[in-house]
């Protein structure tokens, strides 16, 4: 009977002491102070037996707080793989652009190769051209003379 009277006006001081307070509570315990005030508004308590205790709530937030270091800590170690991951990314589009530019390279000393080449071939069929020419030239000479020296044998 006592619950049965009295729980209203302990419901109205405990939303009044929680809405004064909720700004100095601290965060992890906003949300347990924000499921006390909906529980209390919508009526669903009628006597203080219903209530956890303090040291509930302090063994909750204890293991709230161990939950969120080791989510914490898992974010950090998924974030260093990314970062890491995002590093070896970079460094295989650097490496695939420096073999692009060597590929282009090569390819640039191939054809500078075969001009040259075919240049050389122009160079030395020239000299091969000038003394064959030379030699055409000699044995012309050559014949013409043991021809006219047979033609002054002869007389003629």
């Amino acid at each position: 009977s006592f619950h049965r009277h009295h729980s209203r006006p302990v419901q109205n001081h405990l939303i009044y002491y929680l809405t004064q307070h909720h700004r100095k509570i601290p965060r992890s315990d906003r949300d347990i102070t924000s499921f006390y005030i909906q529980k209390i508004s919508r009526k669903e308590v009628k006597s203080l037996d219903e209530y956890i205790s303090r040291n509930e709530h302090e063994e909750f937030r204890r293991r709230m707080e161990s939950e969120n270091k080791r989510l914490e800590d898992e974010n950090k170690r998924q974030n260093r793989r990314i970062e890491l991951l995002e590093n070896n990314s970079k460094q295989l589009s650097a490496l695939a652009t420096s073999m692009e530019k060597l590929a282009l390279s090569m390819e640039s000393m191939a054809k500078e190769q075969e001009a040259q080449g075919e240049r050389l071939e122009a160079l030395e069929g020239r000299d091969g051209e000038k003394w064959r020419t030379v030699v055409s030239h000699i044995i012309t000479a050559a014949a013409s003379a043991v021809i006219s020296y047979i033609f002054a044998q002869i007389g003629m």
